[in-house]
């Protein structure tokens, strides 16, 4: 299995890169979905999938600085997600930690559960974020990425 710049190639099955901004989420959650059913993802598990991908997608739109570019390729047995935005995250080791609760996180305000929502469907979540902080986050660029089951 060869690498190039999306990870590992799937076998025979492409990589999908895609720019996606706040009005073009619609088609990013379609183009996700159509690419989980052609590497094999079990139809069962699509749905739950594209709500974790929705999520982070909308997070690397609205809190990074979009276009964000979201990839997708299959990797021994899984189904990969990246999602990389040129936003500065202060603090992605939060996220990998572990102190995401299994409880639904309670706030009086919408919003905030998409990671959440996101590190219950995946198999791994993972985030890391580069910038140099001292100077500027003008060089700045976050990337989660998750690892979905496919059967």
């Amino acid at each position: 299995m060869a690498n190039n710049e999306f990870g590992p190639e799937p076998d025979g099955n492409g990589p999908v890169s895609v720019m996606v901004t706040l009005g073009r989420l619609g088609a990013a959650r379609q183009l996700a979905a159509a690419t989980a059913r052609r590497m094999g993802m079990r139809p069962s598990l699509i749905p739950d999938t594209i709500i974790a991908i929705n999520e982070i997608t909308t997070n690397a739109v609205t809190h990074g600085r979009a276009p964000a570019r979201l990839r997708i390729w299959r990797d021994n047995g899984d189904l990969v997600v990246e999602v990389r935005d040129r936003g500065h995250w202060t603090n992605p080791a939060t996220v990998v930690a572990g102190d995401l609760s299994a409880d639904l996180p309670l706030k009086p305000v919408p919003g905030g559960r998409g990671l959440w929502i996101a590190r219950t469907i995946a198999r791994t979540l993972t985030a890391d974020t580069t910038a140099d902080t001292a100077m500027s986050t003008a060089n700045a660029s976050t990337r989660v990425t998750l690892r979905f089951a496919l059967t």
